[in-house]
């Protein structure tokens, strides 16, 4: 693994500025100019700012004051670069699967996701955002959990399992749940899934219905949007709320994971995941 260590001028653009009024300046000088190609490639564009203008008036919404306990957290603990990739190491030894040989970049992004992947320069490489979780380290290894476990189903499926099927989207996301759950123990179950209460609640409500509508394209990616996406364009059923695909997903896992410790479903196919929480 390549690991890229972008936070760390970031970090530095907090402590120079003066102020509210040369937040924007410092963050622009110290942090965005070293690491524009970078950050807009692979950060801006990819959620939702078209241009560098969209994703500094993000930063101005949200204030200098938004990033002083994820930068206290760095400051109290600075071995993060120690910390993440042995607690890479570990998780991947938890699901017996080899390290990808991928970059990461560890950034502090617009605070509107956590970690994902993005395809750059011919290959997919991985974002981990610190102030998704305000750099905290139990928050760090979920999010952790939640990735190794794509890697290691990767390895097994090929690299579009999130993107080929909603039925394959389904099984990995929630299969990557529950591991992050027992690798993560502690947390409301609706919290591995990184959905309000709400949402969680729906979807055991109404699972009948969400399986009748999802049922006919599980080999198709038409309802990706509407099952995954943070703001998707149109959601299918009444009170429907937004991301119930990574919900019913670990419901799913969790039924087909059920009486099998230690067994974390990398291998397990899509159909198989998803057919034990019919029964």
């Amino acid at each position: 693994m390549r690991w890229h260590w972008l936070y760390g001028d970031f970090v530095r653009a907090f402590r120079a500025c003066r102020g509210e009024h040369d937040w924007v300046g410092a963050y622009t000088r110290l942090y965005l100019e070293p690491h524009l190609d970078t950050l807009t490639q692979m950060h801006f564009v990819p959620k939702g700012y078209p241009n560098i203008e969209a994703a500094l008036a993000r930063l101005r919404q949200l204030g200098r004051q938004r990033y002083r306990t994820m930068v206290e957290a760095l400051e109290r603990r600075p071995d993060v670069a120690e910390l993440l990739p042995s607690t890479v190491t570990g998780l991947m030894a938890m699901l017996h699967a080899p390290l990808p040989e991928i970059p990461i970049h560890v950034i502090v992004g617009l605070d509107c996701t956590n970690i994902y992947s993005v395809a750059r320069n011919g290959e997919t490489a991985t974002v981990l955002c610190l102030e998704a979780v305000d750099a905290n380290r139990d928050g760090l290894r979920l999010l952790l959990a939640h990735e190794a476990h794509h890697w290691a189903r990767e390895a097994v499926w090929g690299p579009h399992i999130l993107t080929a099927t909603v039925g394959e989207r389904l099984a990995t996301e929630g299969l990557a749940i529950a591991f992050s759950r027992r690798a993560r123990p502690g947390l409301a179950a609706w919290e591995y899934c990184f959905v309000p209460e709400a949402t969680y609640r729906w979807v055991q409500a109404h699972q009948a219905e969400w399986y009748a509508l999802v049922e006919p394209r599980l080999s198709d990616d038409t309802l990706m949007d509407a099952l995954f996406a943070r703001a998707p364009h149109t959601l299918p059923l009444p009170g429907m709320p937004a991301r119930t695909g990574y919900v019913y997903g670990c419901l799913a896992a969790e039924a087909a994971l059920r009486g099998r410790r230690g067994h974390f479903g990398v291998s397990l196919p899509w159909r198989d995941v998803l057919t034990m929480c019919q029964h």
